[in-house]
Parts: structure tokens; sequence; C-alpha cells
């Protein structure tokens, strides 16, 4: 099963590393071009509670088209002050 996660902010990244830690495909969509390239090049990189770390790779791109393989999530996180 893939999951393609629409918004690859710090909520999205974060959701992403734990199904990808669980053995899940990820996919990530965002807004740059640059923002995917780093994330293909580099990975994610998450630092747990007792100071180890992890680094997870996506797949990542600027532009989705469905499969009906994948499940998709959009995250959007609004802030209220």
């Amino acid at each position: 099963m893939d999951i393609v996660i629409v918004g690859a902010g710090s909520v999205g990244l974060l959701l992403g590393s734990y199904l990808s830690e669980s053995g899940i495909n990820v996919k990530m969509v965002v807004r740059r071009e640059t923002n995917a390239r780093e994330l293909n090049n580099y990975g994610f990189h998450r630092v747990h509670d007792d100071g180890s770390d992890s680094r997870f790779r996506f797949q990542a791109t600027t532009y989705f088209q469905q499969d009906k393989k994948s499940i998709v999530c959009v995250i959007e996180v609004t802030l209220l002050y």
C-alpha cells in the first residue's frame, strides 16, 4: 500500500516518518521543486525523545496523479492565535 501525503510541512513530514517507519511506502507532494529535490536527496531527519535519530526517505514530487492503489492524505494546519 502507498500513502500519498499532500503537504510536506512539519505535520505531513512527521506523519510520513511514522508511516514509513511502520513499513508503508510514503510519497510526498510538495509545492516547490527545490523542496522535492531536497527530500529526494536527503530524506527527513527525525530526532527522538531519547536523543537518538532516524532518517526517512520519501519519494517527493510537485505533481500528483491519483492511482487506484494509493491512499491520499491532505495535510493542512491552521494556526489560531
